[in-house]
């Protein structure tokens, strides 16, 4: 989906994330990794939302390296918010494997 739905679909998708009653900042994008586009939302709790948005009708692996540059310097604990499940922790970077067509919903908390 080339035409932006995708990408409307995305921001929409942060827009509604509200974890603990904190709905915090407007999502942004962060950029794009091959022909996944990357989001971004600071919520109210201090976390880190990032969406993946695959463009390709195929898998691809979105190896994101630029979590210092969106402020996200040091351990950072990866939730997928839509398969309610923890990821391992993080560190300047992480991979997230996105299905053809399809999104990644991450929640990122400073880890201990």
């Amino acid at each position: 989906m080339a035409d932006g739905r995708c990408e409307c679909h995305m921001m929409n998708s942060l827009c509604e994330v509200n974890l603990g009653g904190c709905h915090g900042l407007p999502a942004m994008r962060a950029g794009t990794v091959s022909a996944i586009d990357v989001f971004m939302k600071t919520l109210g709790d201090g976390a880190m939302a990032l969406g993946f948005s695959n463009r390709a009708r195929q898998t691809e692996t979105a190896d994101y390296n630029k979590l210092g540059l969106i402020g996200l310097a040091g351990k950072y604990h990866v939730r997928d918010l839509w398969r309610q499940k923890d990821l391992e922790n993080a560190q300047g970077a992480f991979e997230a494997d996105c299905a053809g067509s399809w999104r990644v919903l991450l929640k990122l908390t400073r880890a201990p």
